[in-house]
């Protein structure tokens, strides 16, 4: 007989809305400028072991950069023992299409698991890099606000003016099947 057990992983979906002084000039795939601004923004707000690098820092299981970005697989684990990164706990997604006129920009985090204690850093590190600029001109984007995206696609403001409205723990759940094999010998 074959047991399965399922892993839940919990998931939520956030659209940051920026606007910027003139049209967007960013390129048709714009995944890993932002990225890279993101990821540099959050080393830098969070790093206090400077010119160390992350797989050798003491705090790597404890950073939110190391944490976020360059995810260490978990401590004593069997299955991911030859893996130097686990996968990362956020998905960055962009719109398909915008007007040539737009100075408005929108793009959506969908943060996994654990990636969700993190989420006051992951704001300051995209406002961060969004005030430092984004792509081949670097252009600036301020964030205007944030929304809690639901299962309907529909929306509720949860950050605007700098401020945070507290969070309710996410009801949508990855089921990731099957995360374990178990034989049962009997």
């Amino acid at each position: 007989m074959i047991s399965i057990s399922l892993l839940n992983i919990p998931i939520k979906t956030y659209r940051f809305h920026f606007a910027t002084d003139s049209q967007v000039r960013l390129p048709g795939f714009p995944g890993s400028a932002w990225r890279g601004a993101f990821g540099h923004a959050l080393k830098k707000t969070v790093c206090i072991v400077r010119n160390t690098p992350c797989n050798q820092c003491l705090l790597k299981n404890a950073c939110v950069y190391s944490t976020v970005f360059e995810t260490p697989p978990p401590a004593n684990t069997e299955k991911m023992r030859k893996y130097t990164a686990a996968t990362h706990p956020f998905v960055l997604q962009f719109p398909v299409t915008s007007s040539a006129a737009d100075a408005l920009y929108s793009l959506d985090m969908i943060l996994f698991g654990h990636g969700q204690r993190h989420f006051p850093y992951i704001i300051h590190a995209l406002i961060t890099a969004g005030q430092n600029g984004i792509g081949g001109h670097q252009q600036i984007f301020n964030l205007q606000k944030i929304d809690d995206i639901n299962q309907q696609g529909l929306g509720e403001t949860i950050y605007q003016k700098g401020e945070l409205l507290p969070q309710e723990p996410s009801e949508l759940t990855l089921d990731i099947f099957p995360k374990y094999l178990l034989l049962d010998q009997s």
